[in-house]
């Protein structure tokens, strides 16, 4: 069927241009400045567009017969999303995860038993859920969810231009959200799914025989990174404490690497000498060792640690307003949305979050003191960083008083007392993303903190001979070096950090990138130092692991 008079997308400027079935399959979005293969491959996505028109005309009913107008959105990282309008007028949302969104069949499963625990069971906005698929068996040939358009208008639309007085009515509203989500306790870890749609052997029971929880179950954990890259079935949610959880993330990676892990150079630490993964091992070794110790919550901190229902990503995207009281009408995106112990999941959200930290407590930010004498540009920029850093203490003083409980993990997690988390993120992935360092310098701060932290036992388990911290360092001041230079081409608008730039810039920014690459190699002091330097330049293609 020709599709050319119904098909199109959306640009980043939110105009839409006509577009053809391939369109529809690639990730148009943005393009990369190096691996883009395989960033292109993990969002690739082939299905029979007729197939899901009809899919969707079935389940619309309501005297639509066929589908006019289908608009592919501007990608997230996960997704492809269409808005597809009926002959009939009737609008709706079809959402086919990327392979690189999470497992097959469980992502899908449960986003759609999320959804409907969030709208049935806490009565909280987002969207109704017309029908879905969790498998390629069908006559779409690919995962969907088909859902109600949300109402009301996107808050990223409206943000800007709202006084105050309204984005502290949408800040409340969303404080209140959390407060729900805090208030409900789950007895273990996971993913919530319905009992039909994961086995016996992953599933743990959410209630007795007919309660309002029986169909719904806690199964598997369906974050991609623990599923990608080979990675099989991983139970890390089977625990009820967090030791335990925290535990079986060190054991999957250490199973992950031990299979999968090959030597690898690591120009940032040595020019002739690999990277091992038997060095990576250790590391993941000392984390077990330490993780009953630092996963320990005293009397004061276990409700914090109570496994809770929790929204990863509230930004201004996921909300939608009425703009004529400000009401919130749907909170959208609930992929992969975790039952996990709250310090884990206690976070700024990034609608509110400052472009810089800002200091713990009740002081108010201020205006720079020099603001009288700023020109009106930089007066303009003045404020609006002002308001953005008085949104964030608002957030925070609203959760103090109305959910002490999410502010308690939220301070916690900027000390360095147990239960102590910043390892548990750190381990997961860790040889895959080339980032051991992260996880070695987590395990160096709680030697050296071993005290401050507060644990049971008096003397660390863990320890690095002095050569091992003078490498660590030196691998540290190396990437530092590199990763300011990333800042100050973004801060200066020469080259974006993470190398996602939007197409039509492409060819612009790869030679610009070419040219600073020229240009940070001319520093070199000799053939030898500009073969080293040319090894950690950033913008160039890496080795998958």
């Amino acid at each position: 069927m020709n599709h050319t008079r119904v098909l199109y997308m959306q640009n980043a400027d939110k105009s839409v241009i006509p577009a053809n079935t391939e369109d529809f399959f690639n990730y148009t979005s943005k393009r990369w400045l190096f691996n883009e293969s395989q960033e292109l491959a993990k969002r690739y996505v082939k299905f029979n567009v007729q197939a899901l028109f009809e899919t969707v005309v079935e389940l619309v009913g309501k005297g639509a017969s066929k589908c006019v107008h289908a608009m592919k959105f501007q990608e997230g990282e996960y997704n492809k999303v269409f808005l597809l309008r009926m002959d009939n007028g009737y609008e709706v949302i079809a959402k086919l995860p990327n392979p690189n969104a999470g497992p097959p069949h469980y992502t899908t499963a449960s986003e759609v038993a999320t959804v409907d625990f969030l709208r049935s069971i806490l009565q909280l906005p987002v969207p109704h859920i017309l029908g879905w698929s969790s498998t390629l068996g069908n006559p779409v040939g690919a995962e969907y969810i088909i859902m109600e358009k949300a109402k009301g208008t996107v808050l990223s639309e409206l943000w800007y231009q709202l006084p105050r007085s309204a984005k502290n009515e949408v800040i409340q509203q969303v404080v209140d959200l959390e407060v729900k989500l805090s208030a409900t306790s789950f007895p273990a870890h996971g993913c919530l799914f319905y009992q039909t749609d994961i086995p016996e052997r992953l599933s743990y029971e959410l209630g007795t025989p007919g309660d309002k929880y029986q169909q719904f179950r806690l199964g598997p954990i369906v974050d991609p990174g623990l599923w990608e890259d080979g990675r099989q079935e991983l139970e890390v949610c089977r625990g009820t404490a967090l030791a335990e959880y925290s535990a079986d993330l060190g054991r999957n990676e250490r199973e992950w690497v031990t299979r999968f892990g090959r030597p690898r150079m690591n120009y940032y630490r040595d020019d002739h000498q690999p990277e091992l993964p038997c060095e990576m091992l250790d590391l993941i070794d000392k984390y077990l060792s330490i993780t009953p110790y630092i996963t320990e919550p005293g009397k004061t901190k276990r409700s914090i640690c109570t496994p809770t229902l929790w929204h990863s990503d509230v930004n201004l995207n996921n909300i939608f307003i009425d703009p004529a009281s400000n009401l919130i009408t749907s909170v959208i995106d609930w992929q992969s949305t975790q039952v996990a112990p709250l310090i884990l999941q206690a976070k700024i959200p990034r609608m509110v979050r400052h472009i810089h930290a800002l200091e713990p407590g009740w002081l108010l930010p201020e205006k720079p003191s020099n603001y009288k004498n700023l020109d009106p540009k930089e007066k303009l920029k003045a404020d609006k960083l002002h308001e953005s850093a008085l949104c964030q203490k608002y957030y925070e003083m609203l959760t103090a008083k109305r959910n002490p409980l999410h502010y308690s993990a939220l301070r916690h997690n900027d000390a360095m007392e147990t239960p102590l988390c910043r390892p548990l993120r750190a381990v997961c992935g860790a040889w895959k993303n080339r980032q051991v360092f992260k996880l070695r310098s987590n395990l160096v701060s709680i030697r050296k903190n071993w005290q401050q932290i507060g644990t049971a036992v008096e003397k660390c388990p863990i320890h690095f001979t002095e050569e091992e911290l003078k490498r660590h360092e030196e691998e540290l001041g190396n990437i530092d070096y590199i990763e300011q230079m990333m800042e100050g081409f973004q801060e200066a608008g020469i080259l974006p950090a993470d190398g996602r730039v939007d197409p039509e810039d492409f060819d612009y920014l790869q030679n610009m990138n070419h040219l600073q690459r020229e240009q940070y190699l001319s520093m070199a002091g000799d053939e030898t130092e500009r073969k080293a330097m040319e090894k950690i330049w950033p913008y160039q293609d890496w080795p998958d692991l």
